[in-house]
């Protein structure tokens, strides 16, 4: 998910003929993972795939884990 939303970023940043680095869009980025946390949360209650639930858990780790280190609020 994290290399989705970057690729996003990306893209949309060349579309626009703009090049930002990553600290400049943190609040978008921030904003981006918070987003599909919720949505990772959500699906990991509804689910009843034991090997799909273990995969949204990582999932929501490794979330968890970037928001850590780089939300700012």
């Amino acid at each position: 998910m994290v290399r989705k939303v970057e690729r996003e970023l990306q893209d949309r940043r060349l579309k626009n003929g703009v090049k930002r680095d990553f600290d400049t869009d943190k609040d978008e980025v921030n904003a981006a993972m918070k987003r599909d946390l919720a949505k990772a949360k959500k699906r990991l209650e509804t689910e009843t795939d034991v090997k799909k639930k273990h995969h949204i858990e990582e999932i929501i780790h490794n979330i968890e884990s970037f928001l850590s280190r780089y939300d700012t609020k």
